[in-house]
């Protein structure tokens, strides 16, 4: 038996009910929604409000000639509307519904899709081996499958930070380490490729950082932004075999999420090393994502 939307019966109202609410959830509308009807509500309450409150006033005060005080009430309480309205869009704007939502919408509309820099980034392995049981030596390996956006690149920019001497020995392949600047607290090193890639071009980064007094605290961490579109992270620590990490966690910074890496993170290598590893298959964009430890 088939049925025909089109009516109005309950029936009809319920289906469309159910239409509309996994269509909301397909795209993480949700909040988005919540958020756009506070920012409307808010507006409208607000200014509803001061009208009334400015005509009241206008009708006690202009008979007195105090229009000094009558001008005052306007500016602070359209300075309130102003300022309700800005937090409400900031709210919507930073919420993890709006992020969904522009995601879905580029997935679905390949000219709205923000890929920053020339490539993007299909796979990225961080590994940390700390060698020692005073942190100070570490050997830092970074793994970074790419695919070029843009034709006529030549060269790539790794990034580096932290304490100690971050650059005792530094490697890469394929292509040479040109030249490194300082800026701000982080280093920016220019890796020419030797060659031209193009768009749709797939290479491959290995970097390796030797890091001397580095990790010499109880406390330390290890922090990694994801600045391009990128598909799959993992970050791993090596400890050594007679300190392991009492205690690790991972922080993503701009959500405040935490998670705590326990036993089904961690693994004791065939040599007696421990590793805690953690990963995702949707790292966000512009995240930081902190492995901490104390050990």
């Amino acid at each position: 038996m088939a049925y025909r939307l089109g009516g109005s019966s309950f029936v009809d109202s319920f289906l469309w009910y159910i239409l509309f609410t996994n269509l909301f959830r397909l795209l993480a509308l949700n909040r988005l929604v919540t958020y756009g009807v506070r920012w409307l509500g808010m507006v409208r309450e607000t200014k509803l409000f001061a009208e009334q409150y400015i005509t009241l006033l206008f009708w006690i005060i202009l008979p007195l000639g105090r229009f000094d005080i009558l001008c005052k009430s306007m500016i602070w309480n359209y300075a309130h509307i102003f300022l309700n309205t800005l937090k409400v869009t900031l709210d919507l704007l930073t919420s993890d519904g709006f992020s969904k939502l522009l995601g879905a919408i580029q997935l679905r509309i390949p000219f709205l899709s923000v890929r920053p820099g020339f490539y993007e980034v299909l796979e990225q392995h961080v590994r940390l081996e700390l060698l020692d049981v005073g942190g100070k030596k570490a050997v830092y390996y970074k793994q970074q499958k790419v695919r070029f956006l843009q034709d006529n690149v030549i060269a790539y920019q790794d990034k580096a930070w932290g304490t100690g001497n971050i650059f005792a020995d530094y490697k890469c392949s394929p292509g040479v380490a040109v030249d490194h600047y300082r800026e701000g607290h982080r280093y920016r090193v220019l890796i020419s490729l030797r060659e031209t890639k193009n768009r749709g071009d797939i290479e491959e980064f290995h970097i390796q950082r030797t890091i001397l007094n580095g990790f010499t605290q109880p406390s330390e961490d290890l922090q990694t932004d994801v600045d391009h579109r990128t598909s799959h992270l993992s970050v791993s620590i090596v400890f050594p075999k007679n300190r392991p990490p009492k205690e690790a966690n991972l922080v993503e910074q701009n959500t405040t999420h935490f998670t705590l890496l326990d036993k089904d993170y961690t693994q004791v290598l065939p040599d007696g090393r421990t590793q805690v590893t953690w990963k995702t298959d949707h790292p966000r964009l512009y995240e930081s994502y902190i492995l901490a430890w104390r050990w």
